[in-house]
């Protein structure tokens, strides 16, 4: 059986009439039901309700105001004869023409609502860094631009959108913009960035821009999305209800420090960039099994954690932007629900297989997302744990490198990766797209985490990627996922360790041995995480290992139980 045999033996297991759906959505011949119902306008008397996604995003930010984890940020270095004033007045435009970014939330009744503020004036402060010398220069710019984005917003106060260009030449410029996740998302940043851009060109033009108007603005977004969640179909809500309904587990990756009770959203960044005659065999290989880029990079990263945790059921959030509707589709805004996907490798599956099951599980989550994640919470009810996100710790999110969407006439534009130092789950794996190549980065919680695992995180999945390409029957539990250095550092520099002094000794007072003398180096390297010899010493010592039926005296010698884990 072909692999796309397997996707449409995969696709029958649903009824006939969802296949159906689901096979008319893909060929874009259907609008759902919430496309079929237009988006009226609201009544500019009526209290404007938050959305489901700016209600959690405004919760969030009572608990912890000054956290910057949910500050959205653009470091785009410009190259070539900017106008800053041009760039103000097109910064300007939009602000006019988006209800959303003139948005601050205030209560009403003990609840918090929408406000929009007629008109303001866009600031954007310019600060001229071309008398400082070069070397104080790349000091000072990574100080101004950690800054400029941790800077908490005051949801009460608007703008929730701010900008500030650094001028480090004539024709050299830093844009770092910032905006509070509250009213912006991913698909927002590019209808900036391509607003933004055809804004400045047409003032260049010594014209006005001839943007599309708008037919509706958020605020009115919000109160249809209300409106419509009181006929939210149960068929809706009872598929997520048999996904999510029973035994959730919490997925437990290897933790260098305790956990904090509470989630404090510290943090800290990892990229890396995967080869780029990588991402064309990858992409081919993702078409045989008529799946997207998505579903099977979130594919290997389950695998990941699988392989990590040794555990059969993996829960991963992933957000999907709410934008079926035709109206939503220029409008600036949170319009971001988030999905759970949930996998299973009882049996070991092969990678073509598993890729199936995760494409099934996606494209059923597509057909059902109207029901939004908070209202999923509350229905769900799970088990809450100290210092833990609800329904699953761990995130996934694929997307499209923005700079494409900047073209600014005359200028070369570049980003600038920066580590704002937060993070809003214990781990997000991001997958970026670019035009040749993919890059992959780890945001963590560095409570628990370090930089360190993250690297090796980055490191495992690379060489998985590279190994489902290589061999996409392999059993999940086989695919190859040491990088070649720690390859190297197994098969070759431990295996010429010296041992012959140390002949007679037990094993454990081997490892006494070299806790004593090289207590930093490496004792044990396993899928998840690694131990030192000073580390595996104080271990061994202070925390017996039950070995089930096993028995010892103190006269006979005790045999050591391990399993995969090195916990």
């Amino acid at each position: 059986m072909t692999d796309r045999d397997a996707a449409s033996t995969k696709g029958r297991q649903l009824s006939e009439a969802k296949q159906a759906l689901l096979e008319k959505r893909l060929r874009g011949n259907l609008k759902s039901a919430v496309e079929a119902l237009a988006i009226p306008a609201r009544d500019p008397a009526a209290p404007i309700p938050l959305s489901y996604a700016q209600e959690r995003m405004w919760f969030l930010h009572q608990l912890d105001p000054q956290s910057p984890a949910y500050n959205m940020f653009n470091v785009v270095r410009l190259r070539g004869p900017l106008d800053p004033a041009l760039l103000i007045q097109s910064f300007q435009l939009l602000v006019d023409r988006h209800d959303v970014l003139r948005t601050q939330f205030v209560p009403e009744n003990g609840r918090p609502v929408q406000q929009i503020v007629p008109a303001i004036r866009f600031e954007l402060p310019i600060q001229d860094l071309q008398s400082v010398g070069n070397p104080k220069q790349e000091i000072d710019l990574d100080g101004l631009i950690r800054a400029e984005i941790r800077r908490p917003f005051d949801l009460a106060r608007c703008p929730l959108i701010r900008a500030r260009l650094l001028k480090l030449a004539h024709d050299h410029h830093l844009l770092i913009l910032t905006v509070h996740h509250a009213i912006f998302d991913e698909w927002s940043n590019d209808i900036l960035w391509q607003e933004l851009s055809a804004a400045y060109r047409a003032l260049l033009d010594g014209r006005l821009p001839e943007l599309t108007p708008l037919s509706v603005q958020y605020a009115d977004f919000t109160l249809w999305q209300r409106s419509q969640a009181d006929s939210q179909p149960s068929e809706q809500l009872a598929y997520w209800k048999r996904q999510l309904g029973f035994d959730l587990p919490v997925l437990r990756l290897h933790e260098k420090r305790p956990r904090p009770l509470q989630q404090s959203f510290n943090g800290a960044m990892q990229w890396r960039d995967l080869s780029a005659s990588f991402y064309p065999r990858f992409r081919e290989l993702s078409r045989e099994f008529g799946a997207t880029l998505f579903m099977t990079t979130l594919a290997a990263f389950q695998i990941l954690l699988h392989r990590y945790t040794q555990e059969l059921d993996i829960l991963v959030g992933t957000p999907i932007a709410v934008r079926g509707h035709p109206d939503l589709k220029e409008l600036i805004g949170l319009f971001l629900n988030t999905l759970v996907m949930r996998a299973n490798f009882a049996d070991d599956p092969r990678f073509a297989d598993f890729v199936q099951q995760v494409r099934q599980t996606a494209l059923e989550g597509y057909a059902h997302q109207e029901v939004p994640f908070e209202a999923l919470v509350d229905q769900v009810r799970p088990r809450r744990h100290a210092g833990h996100n609800p329904i699953f710790q761990v995130m996934f999110v694929h997307q499209k490198n923005a700079l494409n969407q900047i073209d600014l006439p005359g200028l070369t534009a570049s980003q600038t990766p920066v580590d704002m130092g937060a993070a809003k789950f214990d781990l997000t794996l991001f997958v970026e797209e670019g035009e040749h190549n993919l890059r992959v980065g780890v945001e963590y919680n560095s409570d628990i985490y370090d930089i360190e695992s993250a690297e090796r995180m980055l490191g495992h999945y690379e060489t998985l990627l590279e190994s489902i390409v290589e061999n996409p029957q392999q059993r999940v539990s086989k695919l190859p996922l040491l990088t070649g250095a720690e390859r190297t550092l197994i098969l070759e520099r431990w295996n010429e360790a010296v041992l012959a002094p140390a002949a007679d000794l037990c094993i454990h007072q081997l490892i006494e041995v070299h806790a004593r003398s090289t207590p930093e180096e490496m004792a044990v390297i396993a899928e998840d995480a690694e131990l030192t010899y000073g580390e595996l010493d104080r271990r061994a010592t202070s925390s017996p290992i039950p070995c089930g039926d096993w028995a010892s005296s103190p006269t006979c010698r005790s045999r050591s139980c391990w399993n995969a884990q090195p916990r």
